[in-house]
């Protein structure tokens, strides 16, 4: 057998390169130590804006929701489901002083750190 085969970071039972093998089940890319402790501290930015907005927009409370969700397990799905959210109170508070302008680059910094493309 003459295969190359290059596999970055794999975190599980079994991997099979050839001959017969049934795989199930889900795979978790899950982010690393500094990547984690880095969207936690944006997080707990997006927390505290969206404290401040609460009162004032209803797709804050979703959004703030989604924000505590992700930092207690920042899975890529919970992620990009808080900055979905963060996306719809963006839109809103573009309305509101100065909130706008915080929650813009609270969500670009989370993107930038889950998906590792710069904003």
């Amino acid at each position: 057998m003459n295969q190359t085969i290059n596999v970055q970071n794999v975190q599980g039972a079994a991997v099979s390169i050839g001959g017969q093998a049934t795989n199930s089940g889900e795979v978790t890319n899950n982010f690393d130590a500094r990547t984690v402790e880095l969207l936690s501290a944006e997080l707990a930015k997006a927390e505290v804006e969206l404290h401040k907005l609460k009162d004032h927009l209803p797709e804050a409370v979703q959004a703030l929701a989604a924000v505590e969700e992700a930092k207690v397990e920042p899975s890529r799905g919970k992620i990009a489901k808080a900055l979905e959210l963060l996306g719809k109170v963006e839109q809103g508070a573009t309305k509101l002083h100065g909130a706008g302008a915080a929650i813009v680059g609270i969500s670009k910094a989370i993107w930038a750190l889950a998906t590792g493309i710069p904003s």
